[in-house]
């Protein structure tokens, strides 16, 4: 904010054929502009500026960074859906949202049909009225969500469609999936506060979930595995493995799928 309003300054002052005397090149060069130290921006947060400033994703796509993730919740990939032959015969896919339609059918009430992207295809899910309440709040554009259904053909456009059943975020298909966080620790990282912090770190979330965590430790001599007990049990949400991953380093984590 502080470089704008000096560039807008600047612009205006070169503009009414002025200049500052003592406030240019060789004051600058006595005092240095004092930089604002800001975080590294997320993947999340350079991909939607991307988008609000281009009106497109330039440097990858927002399912990138949940695609490893992902293949422990999908069935497939969109590009490798079939029709199923059966209602049991169910479909798992996830993808960003695209396009949304919301309509009332013929007795008022509203359904949803979404289209999903996820690299490799695209696909239409449409969510009937029996479910359309139960998940009207993850219906979000630019959303990136995990979808459980039957596919068959469409008639009209010649490709697949897919009648939702079950609809997930990613943090709901996370906690929805996932059994154990693991937290690997090696000595250096160890010290007379890190139990604490590990407590700390895990108390808003304990008890809201069935994922267990467990503590892999090493040292120069041995290395052993703690399975925290069931009052430990927690919610696995992003927030949760953003903090341990900050706190631990994000290659000391890993989540295992059921």
């Amino acid at each position: 904010e502080e470089a704008m309003k000096a560039a807008d300054q600047a612009a205006e002052n070169a503009n009414a054929g002025m200049f500052d005397l003592f406030g240019t090149i060789e004051a600058q060069e006595e005092r240095p502009p004092a930089w604002a130290k800001a975080p590294a921006w997320t993947p999340d947060e350079q991909l939607q500026g991307e988008k609000d400033t281009l009106g497109l994703y330039l440097t990858g796509h927002p399912i990138d960074q949940y695609e490893e993730e992902l293949s422990h919740f999908t069935s497939c990939r969109i590009c490798d859906v079939k029709p199923g032959n059966s209602r049991d015969q169910k479909s798992i896919v996830a993808g960003l949202v695209l396009a949304i339609r919301t309509m009332k059918n013929k007795r008022g009430d509203k359904m949803a049909f979404l289209t999903l992207d996820d690299k490799s295809g695209r696909l239409e899910i449409s969510i009937f009225a029996d479910v359309f309440e139960q998940y009207r709040d993850l219906l979000i554009k630019d959303a990136v969500l995990v979808a459980e259904g039957d596919v068959s053909m469409d008639d009209f456009s010649g490709g697949l469609k897919m009648v939702v059943r079950k609809l997930f975020s990613i943090g709901q298909a996370r906690e929805n999936f996932a059994r154990i966080v693991t937290v690997q620790l090696k000595q250096p990282q160890i010290n007379a506060s890190t139990i604490g912090q590990i407590k700390s770190l895990l108390e808003p979330y304990r008890q809201q979930g069935e994922c267990r965590i467990r503590i892999d430790y090493e040292n120069a001599g041995a290395r052993g595995t703690m399975l925290l007990g069931d009052q430990w049990k927690v919610a696995p949400r992003q927030d949760l493995l953003k903090k341990l991953g900050a706190a631990f380093g994000e290659r000391a984590l890993a989540v295992q799928y059921r």
